[in-house]
């Protein structure tokens, strides 16, 4: 099917160029100008899918088999050097007791009214 395409008269080409501010490129696709409907088939090896037995649903999906990270060590407690000298008990007392949360700054700090004002 070689031949022209469809395409507008060569004064309205003219028209709808100048009012797009470029040369129009039409979207459509033509039988000669896209490639044929039978490409060769794929040259593909066999995968696991392709067994005849054992092919079962739950193993065709590759993101199944996926597992965590095995872990080796597990509460294996890292060996610090001391500096040599014994620590104070009381200092590690202190260490040891937790602070609560600390508000910045002062508070603002409501007065109830003690009595009320006598309603006229």
């Amino acid at each position: 099917m070689s031949g022209v395409h469809r395409e507008l008269s060569p004064l309205l080409r003219w028209f709808r160029n100048k009012l797009l501010g470029r040369e129009y490129k039409n979207a459509l696709r033509f039988q000669d100008l896209v490639s044929t409907r039978s490409p060769p088939p794929a040259n593909l090896p066999d995968g696991p899918s392709h067994k005849l037995s054992e092919n079962y649903y739950l193993t065709r999906d590759g993101r199944r088999l996926a597992r965590p990270p095995l872990v080796l060590l597990e509460d294996v407690k890292k060996k610090a050097l001391t500096s040599g000298v014994k620590e104070n008990t009381e200092t590690k007392a202190l260490a040891g007791k937790k602070i609560g949360q600390i508000t910045p700054g002062n508070p603002y700090v409501w007065q109830e009214a003690t009595e009320r004002a006598p309603s006229a």
